[in-house]
């Protein structure tokens, strides 16, 4: 699960913390909102054409159509996987500092 996310969203994330970027929290937003930029925007709480010029990078970067369905659905699958990487992280860390205590 871990080798999927990094290969699909890999490049995304190091362009984010080379950069200071919020581009994967932009295209989480649009992959929640079922591709609907309307609602992407006020999920992201950004304005629509911040949002746009973010969806034109991401595909930049990526290398990747938000156009294709397969693209979003697979994106959309690694950033579920991310989070729940994220979250286990953050789990057996909250058991570490347990154990300590």
């Amino acid at each position: 699960m871990q080798a999927f996310a990094e290969r699909e969203l890999g490049p995304l994330l190091r362009h984010d913390d080379a950069s200071g970027g919020q581009l994967i929290t932009a295209l989480a937003a649009y992959l929640e909102a079922g591709g609907n930029k309307a609602e992407a925007t006020k999920r992201a709480h950004l304005a629509r054409p911040t949002l746009y010029e973010r969806l034109r990078r991401i595909e930049e970067v990526l290398g990747v159509s938000l156009d294709s369905a397969q693209s979003r659905t697979s994106l959309h699958v690694a950033v579920l996987a991310q989070a729940v990487l994220a979250q286990a992280v953050l789990a057996q860390g909250a058991r570490v500092n347990h154990d300590r205590g």
